[in-house]
């Protein structure tokens, strides 16, 4: 039986009405967001597609302030989006009024990204059939998975609790005496867990809602919460570049353990995943080249295979479709599919297929 790992990007959870970082902008750009022209006019910029790319910028802008150079996302906005304003009357004022409101436009964002994908109980419904059936087709034979995500939602952790089929998601958090929930990285060794139940291995690489640092520890509390730029939420913001706060616990260990479970597998699932991180770009590089199998499934994943993942510079969508088509290797699967309510069955059947063929 090969080892198997699922990932879960973006795309995985559009089904529960969790928006892509397309959407999301796209969202935000449709409210008008009222008295805030800096915030409207990075929402509108042209080559600012998505909200990491909106962020991207805004960290880049106070990056050049530092003293920093060659930031292609703050260049496309200072070049097209800064908002005309009759007190501004060149770059240096132009450039002063966006850093004194740079961190409340962040804030912001990150605000609504806690209230945008917030767990809403009306969807468990969905969430337990897409699960259920996607476990049981993965765990054939085998009493434990590893699931590796950079989604912030609770979708995972609230099957394994809720769904009544007997699943332990294992993600880090134990019951500590004094504490309700403490993070360690050794509650992920499975030896030391006596449960009687088939274990979800769950690697959240970007951190999640609900876990909080308290001034001593990292802890997972009931009801996800943004606090603000007091630095105790433990996510990790969209953007575009290399995630720095990855250097530090528990992103560290979490994608230590993506890279070497990943590496132990024969083939990997990802649902909904782009290809915009660079960090898990790498790991993926690494564990196709040694011969793992990737089956991508997505409406786009040939085009972002093609496009982010081996960087083509092509004339259209359908130019970078066909591309992935005739050029990826034997190891590379793609499942064109969206995951909704009405695509599951058909979805398993393809991933049967395609665990089939490579057996």
């Amino acid at each position: 039986m090969p080892k198997i790992m699922l990932f879960l990007g973006a795309g995985a959870s559009v089904q529960f009405d969790k928006p892509t970082t397309v959407v999301f902008k796209k969202e935000l750009q449709s409210r008008k967001i009222h008295g805030n022209s800096i915030l409207n006019s990075f929402l509108n910029t042209n080559g600012l597609n998505d909200i990491e790319e909106v962020l991207q910028a805004m960290k880049e802008i106070r990056e050049v302030a530092a003293g920093g150079t060659g930031y292609s996302y703050a260049s496309k906005y200072l070049l097209n989006g800064v908002p005309a304003s009759p007190e501004i009357s060149d770059f240096r004022t132009t450039f002063q009024y966006l850093l004194q409101n740079m961190s409340s436009n962040e804030n912001f964002i990150s605000h609504e990204i806690f209230e945008r994908y917030a767990w809403n109980e009306k969807d468990n419904n969905i969430l337990f059939q897409f699960y259920e059936g996607l476990f049981e087709l993965l765990t054939h034979k085998v009493d434990e998975i590893y699931v590796a995500t950079t989604n912030y939602d609770q979708a995972i952790e609230n099957f394994c609790l809720h769904s009544g089929q007997g699943y332990s998601c294992v993600d880090g958090f134990r019951i500590d005496e004094k504490s309700p929930l403490v993070w360690n990285k050794e509650n992920f060794d499975k030896k030391s867990n006596t449960r009687p139940e088939k274990l979800v291995f769950l690697l959240k690489i970007h951190g999640s809602l609900n876990w909080m640092w308290d001034g001593s520890k990292i802890i997972k509390v009931a009801s996800p919460e943004y606090n603000g730029p007091s630095g105790t939420n433990i996510y990790i913001a969209p953007t575009k570049s290399p995630k720095i706060p990855l250097e530090k616990e528990p992103f560290t260990t979490l994608l230590s353990l993506f890279e070497a479970k990943l590496l132990e597998a024969d083939i990997c699932i990802a649902i909904g995943y782009a290809f915009r991180d660079i960090d898990i770009n790498e790991i993926f590089n690494r564990f196709t080249i040694k011969g793992g199998h990737l089956i991508l499934i997505s409406p786009n994943c040939r085009i972002n295979y093609s496009k982010n993942y081996c960087k083509k510079e092509l004339e259209s969508d359908e130019i970078h479709d066909a591309w992935a088509m005739q050029n990826a290797p034997n190891n590379i699967h793609f499942i064109r599919k969206l995951v909704q309510l009405d695509t599951h069955q058909n979805i398993f059947s393809s991933i049967k297929a395609e665990l089939e063929n490579i057996e």
